[in-house]
């Protein structure tokens, strides 16, 4: 799985995107959930302006996906795609 999966997994299941950030994360953005891949490693994590929060941290952007997928999934009570 990669973050293009990920993206469209979640526009699928009815996310609000607007409070999920993928690849990149502005410096103003609040209450939202990342995936970001820095230097070779992926984070996950909730940003509300005062730091990374849940922050876990991955190897592999394959594992990190389906980590976010599963989080975000739970987090925001959305329904499985087919």
């Amino acid at each position: 799985m990669n973050t293009q999966d990920v993206t469209r997994e979640l526009i699928a299941q009815g996310a609000n995107m607007r409070n999920i950030r993928i690849r990149e994360v502005e410096a103003d953005a609040y209450d939202v959930c990342c995936l970001v891949g820095i230097n070779g490693l992926w984070e996950s994590y909730y940003w509300e302006g005062r730091g990374k929060q849940q922050l876990m941290t991955f190897t592999s952007e394959d594992e990190a996906c389906d980590y976010f997928l599963a989080w975000v999934s739970k987090s925001f009570g959305l329904p499985a795609s087919n």
